[in-house]
């Protein structure tokens, strides 16, 4: 009996030691990596074991991951993921599988900081550089101790507006300086996702020269995204079309190039893509986002001609930010359809023919800046239909013949304008003058 017991130890502690000397998981430098790590699943045992490596395929980075149950699957993952410890990637995969194949949060935000920080030249042994600029004044990020939500600029929950958030078309308008209380509308926290969900993310003036991760749009609650202010370059990625929940946008003052791809189907009230480096025909900006309120494609490279439809494409348009580009064509008279329209630049284009006289049915017009183009024909007298009008310029265009002048001398339509402050009319073939009642009080520039 003693015998038998002393063999069945001597096999236990054989079978002991082969465990323990079985060759672990290494992960190497280069263009493939193995790694094993267990995976914890209920009803599973503990033994098996996920495998997976990663190849680059251009500038795509590769999972091959093989699994007793699922078999082979190829996964797209972002570059620095091979360079996490095999048991975070064991993490992010079943993540991956588990929820529709999104990434986690977390992920998310490492990849958006690689991204931002590396761009396309993103290689493993500058994971985690020290002495970037790209987010160096951010608090915590890429901390694995402190939670996402307490990374500078990520907000979870519900968003409190801050004084930066204030309307983007002040900030467009006026600069900087402009401060006071908005009215942001009512509270509707049923709306909003749990604490935990990230919902704003700004980044603006974080001095980052790199690219967009296709990923971010896996930040499936995100409401506000700004970019601004920033060196990013390259394209728009198509998957940011595919944001279920976004309502703001700001990729102003960047470098980034293309045309817009799929953004525009991107359903969001107000998309800021200013100064930047964007081509192709103005109706790819304009076609398929039919909730957008205020939309700035100023300062970039866009030509082709303004839909003569726009009004019923953009029904709920309140700020139309085209200046700078190369644009032309004429303007439609379904123009006047922009009832809620409050703030209209289409300065310095190729914008031609005569201004329709429906531009007076604009009541809610603020800003209508149309100099620097090659508009002709006449001033209409429908112009002083807009009462709300604060800015009026249509200097240095080719229009000509007589300033409209109605109800007898005292020219009574134009001084119902009584909220302009702002006149500019100069470098025209215009004859005639404007009585001295309506011109007291604002800076004008005559011919």
């Amino acid at each position: 009996m003693n015998c038998l017991i002393k063999k069945v130890a001597f096999v236990l502690v054989l079978l002991v030691i082969a465990n323990l000397s079985s060759p672990q998981p290494m992960c190497q430098d280069g263009a493939a990596l193995e790694s094993e790590a267990p995976r914890c699943q209920k009803n599973e045992p503990a033994a098996t074991k996920m495998t997976f490596k990663f190849i680059s395929e251009g500038n795509k980075t590769i999972c091959q991951y093989r699994d007793p149950r699922n078999g082979n699957i190829n996964i797209e993952v972002p570059k620095f993921v091979s360079s996490l410890p095999a048991e975070r990637i064991a993490q992010e995969l079943h993540h991956y599988l588990q929820s529709n194949a999104q990434w986690s949060q977390r992920l998310v935000l490492e990849s958006l900081f690689h991204s931002l920080t590396y761009g396309v030249d993103y290689k493993p042994e500058n994971y985690d550089h020290p002495g970037f600029p790209c987010l160096g004044s951010k608090a915590h990020w890429l901390d694995s101790n402190i939670h996402i939500c307490r990374w500078e600029g990520v907000t979870c929950g519900n968003i409190h507006p801050s004084p930066k958030d204030r309307p983007r078309v002040e900030q467009k308008l006026f600069g900087e300086k402009v401060h006071g209380d908005y009215d942001w509308g009512p509270a509707e926290e049923h709306k909003w996702p749990a604490a935990q969900s990230v919902t704003k993310l700004d980044l603006s003036e974080s001095k980052c020269q790199g690219t967009l991760p296709p990923e971010l749009y896996m930040l499936t609650q995100l409401r506000r995204l700004d970019l601004s202010k920033n060196s990013l370059r390259g394209t728009i990625p198509d998957t940011y079309a595919n944001f279920p929940h976004l309502e703001f946008l700001d990729l102003s003052h960047n470098f980034f190039t293309g045309s817009p791809g799929k953004l525009g189907d991107l359903s969001v009230e107000e998309l800021w893509l200013g100064h930047n480096q964007l081509d192709g025909p103005m109706h790819l900006y304009l076609t398929r986002t039919p909730d957008v309120r205020y939309l700035d494609i100023s300062h970039n490279k866009i030509t082709g001609t303004i839909p003569s439809d726009i009004a019923q494409l953009r029904p709920n348009l309140m700020g139309f930010f085209a200046e700078y580009n190369k644009i032309s064509g004429n303007l439609a008279p379904s123009l006047g359809k922009f009832r809620q329209l409050s703030y209209l630049r289409l300065d310095h284009n190729l914008v031609e023919g005569t201004i329709p006289t429906s531009v007076g049915l604009l009541e809610n017009l603020r800003l209508f800046q149309l100099n620097n183009n090659r508009l002709n024909g006449t001033l209409p007298i429908e112009l002083t239909g807009m009462r709300q009008l604060e800015t009026l310029l249509l200097s240095v265009n080719e229009l000509s013949g007589s300033i409209p002048v109605a109800d007898g001398e005292d020219n009574l339509q134009w001084s119902n304008m009584l909220l302009l402050k702002q006149l500019d009319i100069d470098s025209n073939n215009l004859t005639g003058t404007l009585p001295p009642s309506f011109v007291l009080g604002i800076s004008s520039s005559l011919t």
